[in-house]
């Protein structure tokens, strides 16, 4: 199954440089044989944390519960690692089998009230900056999380909704994954791709011919803008890669996307946020997400002004041309 028998390359610890996992050694098959254990094993080291019958200290509690589920981490960092890069339907479906496993156990940890009363009975080591960053970061994490929440009817909800929330991110991407193929832009006509680089033409050729095609295929690049917009010169096939681009996802994914929304509401509310939005931005710089709107609305002015200028200097330029 793997080549070195002495150990299991997702299981055990990595004994290549940096803690790299052994890529050649590892296929889908030994993340399928890899993800129950693993799972099984940050079970059992979680509740080993919450049942201690010693007195919660900082080691044998936080530094305890950022050193587990190391086996757990190794495989889900190798799918989605592998789902992002190289997609296959196998891979996909073995995510859309442990997706909602990983949802449900990530709940029942931060939802476990042993292990909550410990991590709050703790402190950081004194002169430990990093340390007291940590902690407050932990306790923030389970309260997003539902630890808070009562009566446990509250927390049940969040976790149902998390379970959902999971299943249809995964949907979303796997959606957006087709479309992004179904939509590459098939061109017969070399001389519609005037403007790309000879490489970049050969690439077309080779992806049509991956897909047993004639003629040459622009595949679609994430985000909406596509970078061969830049060189293409042919308006018709400017309009189809724009066009093309935007088409993708808006078939597959409307249904999704407003049940995602709806859900994503009221699991804000549920903590006490007052839109998703708050409850995300919580976790970043800016803090607020009045203070992201302030931002904007500082920032649009002066960058519509630059935009003005920059098309007035174009037009310019392009009548001087003429």
């Amino acid at each position: 199954m793997h080549a070195d028998s002495s150990s299991h390359p997702l299981l055990d610890p990595p004994t290549l440089e940096h803690g790299l996992p052994r890529f050649a050694d590892i296929d889908d098959d030994v993340l399928r044989e890899a993800f129950p254990e693993a799972l099984r094993r940050h079970r059992d080291q979680i509740r080993e944390i919450a049942d201690n019958v010693e007195e919660p200290t900082w080691e044998n509690t936080v530094e305890a519960l950022e050193t587990s589920g190391r086996e757990l981490a190794r495989c889900t960092a190798w799918l989605f690692n592998m789902l992002g890069t190289d997609s296959t339907e196998s891979r996909q479906a073995i995510a859309g089998e442990i997706i909602p496993e990983l949802s449900a156990h990530s709940d029942a940890l931060y939802t476990d009230a042993a292990l909550h009363a410990r991590l709050g009975a703790v402190t950081a080591p004194d002169g430990d900056a990093e340390g007291a960053r940590l902690h407050r970061h932990l306790l923030r994490r389970f309260a997003r999380r539902g630890a808070d929440l009562t009566p446990e009817e509250a927390q049940r909800e969040l976790a149902s909704i998390n379970e959902r929330l999971s299943v249809l991110s995964d949907a979303f991407g796997n959606n957006l994954l087709a479309d992004t193929r179904a939509h590459a832009l098939h061109v017969a006509d070399a001389t519609k791709l005037d403007g790309l680089s000879p490489a970049r033409i050969n690439a077309a050729r080779s992806a049509a011919e991956a897909e047993g095609r004639d003629g040459y295929l622009l595949t679609l690049e994430l985000p909406t803008v596509q970078s061969a917009l830049t060189d293409l010169t042919d308006p018709g096939t400017r309009a189809a890669l724009h066009e093309a681009s935007h088409r993708r996802g808006a078939e597959r994914n409307p249904e999704v996307l407003v049940e995602m929304v709806k859900l994503r509401a009221r699991h804000a509310a549920l903590p006490g946020y007052g839109t998703h939005a708050d409850h995300v931005i919580e976790e970043e710089t800016v803090g607020t997400s009045a203070a992201a709107r302030r931002v904007i609305t500082d920032l649009a002015p002066p960058a519509a002004a630059n935009a003005a200028a920059e098309h007035k200097f174009h037009g310019a330029g392009a009548r001087t041309s003429r």
